[in-house]
């Protein structure tokens, strides 16, 4: 295989190693009497950066978007929807990973460059069935993303989390002069042993979620984080193929890198991507893809079409190729996504040019 680097896991390796210091870096302090609500925000894993190096992902052009501190994608190519999901990845964020105690959501309005490369870095692995009946072969690859750049909280977002904030300290206020909660929580550091504190403390946490579900308040789904302006991501990855599944067969067979640039608007996102590819299942040579995607979104809804073009950057005579995707996505909660995928894929020796894709992602912020 031809390479433009001398080792593309070691590339990867290095970028993660990287990431993961700026991660561990100390948040920085904040001031005396700042708000403490945390950043609450969509915890749907966005689509995979692993998903695009093995090319099973259902877009191309992937909005920039703070991930979950863990995510689980899954995509399956529909055949008549009579078939189980092959195509898995799992994405986890260390950064939020990690308990954040002086964290605030007005250091979010505006980031600076490294607050944004440490709240969005994020490292994904992922496996895809890439061979076919006859020559059965899995594929499997890591990646890793960050956004340089992520634009601004939107003013809509800013409100609704001074409403959320406003409404959480008048109750705190109110627990505050509540003999029923006082009582609760007095009787719970009374208990013979720690098995009877734990379980009369879990009653005053129910009286608690009480007092929350009469005011209609789910700090988990009242707010939706949106940000605006333009937006910066990279990432890369590396793919490894495991012939007839097994293990010893197994070899890299490529790499992509790649940068995502975008611009929302209110509902309107312009999305353009630069991406370089070397990878043996694709071709023997190094490819330059480019496109752009246009999404529009709704409240729960969000569609989108989205061009990319292939060239080989070492044979000028080859044909380009071409890809077009439609895409309507369904967002059911803030931690769940469904999404549907059509349109026409590069050539492929194994997956054919038809692209229709059902895809699955979850994700989770466990503190």
């Amino acid at each position: 295989m031809k390479t433009i680097l001398s080792s593309p896991f070691a590339c990867v390796s290095l970028f993660c190693v990287a990431m993961a210091f700026a991660m561990v870096a100390p948040p920085d302090s904040r001031a005396e009497g700042k708000n403490v609500v945390p950043a609450i925000g969509s915890l749907r894993a966005p689509v995979s950066p692993a998903f695009v190096v093995l090319g099973v992902e259902p877009t191309s052009i992937e909005k920039p978007s703070t991930p979950p501190a863990i995510g689980l994608s899954i995509v399956n190519s529909t055949e008549e929807f009579t078939s189980l999901p092959k195509d898995l990845a799992m994405e986890f964020s260390p950064y939020w990973l990690q308990s954040h105690s002086d964290f605030n959501w007005e250091g979010e309005v505006d980031r600076s460059i490294k607050d944004s490369i440490q709240r969005t870095a994020s490292i994904s692995f992922a496996t895809a069935n890439l061979g076919t009946v006859e020559k059965p072969a899995t594929g499997m690859s890591l990646g890793v993303r960050t956004a340089i750049i992520s634009g601004t909280m939107t003013e809509n977002t800013q409100q609704r989390l001074r409403e959320l904030e406003s409404e959480l300290r008048a109750i705190s206020r109110a627990l505050q002069s509540d003999a029923i909660y006082k009582e609760l929580v007095k009787d719970s550091r009374t208990g013979k042993d720690e098995a009877e504190k734990a379980a009369k403390l879990i009653i005053a946490e129910d009286y608690v979620n009480k007092m929350f579900s009469e005011k209609k308040i789910d700090v988990l789904t009242d707010v939706h984080i949106e940000r605006e302006g333009f937006m910066w991501e990279v990432a890369a990855g590396s793919l490894w193929e495991v012939p007839d599944n097994e293990a010893q067969k197994g070899k890299n067979r490529g790499w992509a890198s790649w940068s995502t640039f975008s611009y929302r608007h209110e509902r309107a996102n312009f999305l353009g991507v630069l991406r370089v590819v070397e990878n043996d299942l694709i071709s023997s040579e190094s490819v330059f893809d480019w496109g752009v995607r246009l999404l529009v979104e709704g409240k729960m809804f969000s569609v989108s079409a989205e061009y990319l073009k292939r060239n080989f950057l070492e044979n000028s005579e080859a044909e380009a190729q071409e890809r077009y995707i439609g895409l309507i996505d369904y967002r059911v909660s803030p931690a769940v996504g469904v999404s549907f995928s059509f349109g026409q894929d590069f050539e492929s020796d194994v997956r054919g040019t038809f692209v229709s894709k059902l895809g699955l992602s979850l994700g989770a912020n466990p503190n």
